[in-house]
């Protein structure tokens, strides 16, 4: 067997880690993982945005303080704040996520992987978008494409379905599971 290391096989890993510790950790909290990620892109997005506006303007407050910044990497701010932001928001935050009616055990295996793709798709659109240190609200594509890795360009061109997916089935599934 050949294997040849490409950007597609670095996604294809990466949901497939992500989708295996949803299935560890269960439903409810793979959908604690769901929320704490949205919150920690806004957070780590506006956190990011606010340090760049001491850096940014005709005298920045980072100069007047004797740190001078000439180009400064923003992108990697926002994903380390990130992942600072989403690791704490799961393991210390106040989220306590549980349904209260459980369905048949292959309805919950299903549920399972569908929030562990969404979680996976979400968090690797994030990463994206942090390391291109493109706007994650922002109109446009990220200014990268990688030949010959149709997995990788699909993630990007799709980045802000990506983003919506979580959400999405959050709302679809509970629609659902009302009655």
């Amino acid at each position: 067997m050949n294997l040849t290391l490409s950007w597609d096989l670095l996604v294809i890993v990466f949901f497939v880690m992500v989708l295996s510790y949803s299935y560890i950790v269960g439903k409810d909290s793979a959908i604690k993982i769901i929320i704490a990620a949205y919150v920690a892109v806004l957070a780590s997005h506006g956190l990011g945005n606010f340090l760049q506006s001491f850096a940014a303007g005709s005298t920045p407050l980072f100069a007047q303080i004797g740190i001078p910044i000439t180009e400064t990497p923003f992108g990697t701010i926002k994903l380390v704040l990130f992942l600072i932001i989403l690791i704490l928001l799961t393991a210390h935050g106040d989220l306590e996520i549980h349904y209260e009616r459980e369905g048949h055990s292959v309805t919950e295996l299903l549920l399972v992987a569908v929030f562990g793709f969404a979680t996976a798709a979400l968090l690797l659109a994030t990463l994206l978008t942090f390391t291109t240190d493109a706007s994650v609200l922002g109109v446009g594509r990220i200014p990268t494409s990688f030949p010959g890795n149709p997995l990788m360009n699909a993630m990007i061109t799709y980045r802000d379905f990506w983003f919506a997916l979580p959400a999405l089935l959050l709302i679809v599934i509970g629609f659902i599971r009302k009655e």
